[in-house]
């Protein structure tokens, strides 16, 4: 049994408990809290009714808000009714007041007759209450950041409110609000941290950028190719002129991109070199292709980006940079492949989490949810006129027996009960997520709502149950008072003392680097195997050639004895190589032994014997650059043996699939490059030593030292054409 209280830390507000969810229960809270008492009366609960965070006049208010609001109960003698103990806060910044505000409700006008084909059904229109509601949220945050507006530092002094200090809060991101309060803030010019969640797949944005891949990928997809004309990238958007010339009359099998390459109409003839462009990119990674397309200016001079800019506004940029991101992410992960990367996204949605904690100097908008463990000095409540979201849940639980009833007029009376008591318990959590929302904020508080409901509902525009009845009736109890646009406020605002700040928080003249000249760039080196400085004269083969496959085999494996038995005694040397061969069955014993025989002729030639003299390495990297290659060219390459001795470099490459030429001129042109761009790096890395490089094919054996000139002509030759 304890006896020290100092040894207990309880910590715990069941008025918080927004998680229902994910399995929370405030009534288990209260119930393990009531049996810890009962198992140890030294055990106290702590008073913790003290607020470090909130203003006294938002802490009165969230009190009268809580207490005032009626009792959620349920009309059942065997369920108790759900109430919650009245609440008294104590403010710790109790001499640093705060503002609470309640707009009125904004009103819905009437709609005008319009076709229903002219605009798209998921289109708020510009005289909604929720657009409305939105732009006038976005002109006091303006005017806030721009007028004046004050809020506490944390030493007790008022300064100057910005961007970063408002918190917007909704209770979904769904129904159109979410996204028309950003929206009205970006258009306001108002700084905005974007969506804390994105699922990339309903953006349309993100549509269009799909579908330049899909195209790209299957050209054939008339669909996709019909999206793309019409859309931003397009902007074909009479169908009369352009979509439906091109796609009727079609013949069977004939391809709307077809169509678009027979097009006399200069505004179709214009789009082709970019739908060919897209298709020329079809191998490319995904995060190269829609750089290329989205960064790249195209035949008229736009870049993708200034074209979905027009067509979309600048609300689709943060869901596009998100798909670039996702694309980035996807091409790092794994193998690049357009085809892979679309069909993950069409398989499974996609869902971006942006941490918006520490959003910087941004507006942050958010969900209740979301918000949970954050605050700021402002905060904005517009999702408040909705009824409570109550549960309609099919299987419900009666004395711990699980019952079925998908409807509530099928529901019997024990099915009745265990609903009604759902209903209670979803209730009261709508409450207690207003409390969470009130609770976020510091220094001020604003609530707002758009008109929620139809006209025969007394014309109030918000539901009984809604958070806005009952932050009203908690201004009216506390004798609010009331502007001439009927706004209820409570408190009173701060005014900061050094006047208003600027709306980004940008300086008011240009730092001293923005007018000096950029320094001139660095030279970036990249990285390139030999084979990137070959000639033209590069033998091209067939590569699907069974003759040509199995010269390749033979080749690796004749590259690997090379490689491992010159490392082992000359009595272990066959036995090792037949062991090594054994674990290819399909090999024939004659093909082994040749393989084997071939290997040691080279091995044991006497005329190659300083090939494989101590201080050889096989496979041995070769990375650098040199004076006789371009400043930013940095070699990245593996030769088959490197010997170095204390007057010369021996760099070898083994040749197994060909038979060796006559005479060191009829070596391919690709050989020669290739040994010379090794041979100038080792320049640099061996200074002082001589550098031969050396061909030495396993048909004969036969070595071919390639003399210095060639070397020099062939690399001159490759480098003019990089």
């Amino acid at each position: 049994r304890l006896r020290d209280p100092r040894t207990i830390f309880m910590v715990g507000d069941e008025k918080q408990s927004i998680y229902s969810f994910q399995g929370a229960d405030p009534a288990r809270f209260l119930k393990e809290t009531e049996a810890l008492t009962r198992r140890d009366t030294d055990v106290a609960q702590a008073d913790m009714r003290m607020s470090f965070r909130s203003s006294p006049e938002i802490l009165s208010y969230v009190d009268a808000v809580w207490n005032a609001a009626p009792e959620i109960d349920v009309p059942s003698a065997d369920a108790p009714p759900l109430r919650s103990d009245k609440i008294v806060h104590t403010a710790r910044r109790w001499n640093e007041p705060g503002l609470v505000e309640l707009w009125p409700v904004v009103p819905r006008d009437e709609e005008p007759e319009t076709d229903a084909w002219a605009r798209p059904v998921d289109a708020l229109r510009v005289t909604s209450p929720k657009v409305k509601l939105a732009r006038a949220i976005a002109r006091s945050v303006r005017e806030m950041v721009t007028g004046g507006a004050a809020v506490w530092e944390r030493d007790g002094r008022p300064r100057s409110a910005r961007p970063g200090d408002v918190l917007i809060l909704v209770r979904e991101r769904r129904g159109g609000l979410f996204e028309a309060v950003i929206n009205a803030l970006k258009s306001a010019g108002v700084p905005v941290a974007g969506a804390d969640r994105l699922l990339l797949a309903d953006y349309i944005g993100v549509q269009d950028c799909l579908n330049l891949m899909r195209f790209a990928i299957l050209p054939s997809r008339d669909l996709t190719l019909a999206e793309i004309l019409r859309g931003p990238f397009g902007g074909l958007v009479d169908d009369d002129r352009f979509l439906f010339e091109l796609s009727a009359g079609r013949r069977q099998g004939e391809t709307l991109w077809s169509r678009v390459l027979a097009s006399d109409d200069p505004d179709v003839a214009r789009l082709r070199p970019l739908l060919q462009s897209l298709i020329d990119k079809a191998g490319w990674p995904a995060f190269e292709f829609l750089s290329s397309v989205l960064d790249l200016p195209d035949t008229d001079g736009l870049t993708g980006w200034e074209r979905l800019n027009a067509r979309l506004g600048t609300p689709a940029r943060d869901p596009i940079e998100a798909l670039l991101a996702a694309a980035l992410a996807h091409d790092a992960s794994g193998p690049s492949s357009l085809q892979l990367f679309t069909a993950s996204l069409e398989s499974t949605p996609v869902e971006i989490k942006r941490d918006l904690s520490e959003a910087g100097e941004e507006v942050r908008v958010m969900t209740v949810h979301g918000a949970k463990g954050l605050q700021a000095p402002i905060v904005i409540l517009p999702d408040t006129t909705t009824k409570p979201k109550l549960t309609s849940e099919t299987i419900l639980s009666v004395d711990g027996a699980l019952i079925w009833s998908p409807r509530r007029e099928t529901d019997v009376e024990p099915a009745e009960r265990a609903r009604m008591v759902a209903q209670a318990k979803a209730h009261e959590e709508h409450r207690r997520l207003l409390y969470v929302a009130l609770t976020r904020a510091q220094d001020r508080l604003l609530i707002a709502g758009h008109w929620y409901g139809s006209d025969g509902e007394a014309a109030k525009g918000y539901h009984d149950d809604s958070w806005f009845a009952l932050c009203q009736k908690a201004m009216q109890q506390l004798d609010a008072a009331e502007r001439e646009d009927g706004t209820l406020q409570f408190g009173r605002a701060l005014r900061a003392l050094e006047g208003p700040a600027a709306l980004a928080g940008a300086p008011r003249t240009l730092p001293k680097w923005a007018r000096q000249a950029p320094p001139p760039d660095v030279i970036t080196r990249r990285l390139t195997a030999p084979t990137s400085l070959l000639g033209p004269k590069t033998r091209v083969v067939a590569p699907f050639d069974p003759k040509r496959e199995a010269r390749l085999k033979r080749g690796r494996l004749i590259h690997s004895l090379l490689q491992y038995l010159p490392e082992l005694p000359v009595a272990a040397r066959q036995a090792a190589g037949k062991a090594f061969l054994a674990r290819e069955p399909e090999l024939t014993r004659a093909q082994k032994a040749e393989m084997l025989s071939a290997a040691e002729n080279i091995i044991n030639d006497p005329a190659l014997s300083e090939l494989f003299q101590p201080g050889g390495r096989a496979e041995a990297a070769v990375i650098g650059t040199s004076s006789r290659l371009p400043p930013d060219l940095v070699i990245n390459g593996r030769v088959d043996r490197l010997v170095v001795t204390p007057s010369r470099v021996l760099v070898i490459d083994f040749k197994t699939d060909q038979p060796a030429p006559d005479e060191v001129s009829q070596v391919a042109e690709s050989y020669i490059t290739q040994m010379a761009a090794y041979a100038a790096v080792l320049e640099v890395a061996f200074p002082n030593r001589e550098v031969v490089a050396v061909l030495c094919w396993t048909d004969g054996p036969k070595m071919m030292r390639i003399p210095e000139a060639m070397l020099s002509e062939s690399l001159i030759t490759a480098l003019r054409a990089v």
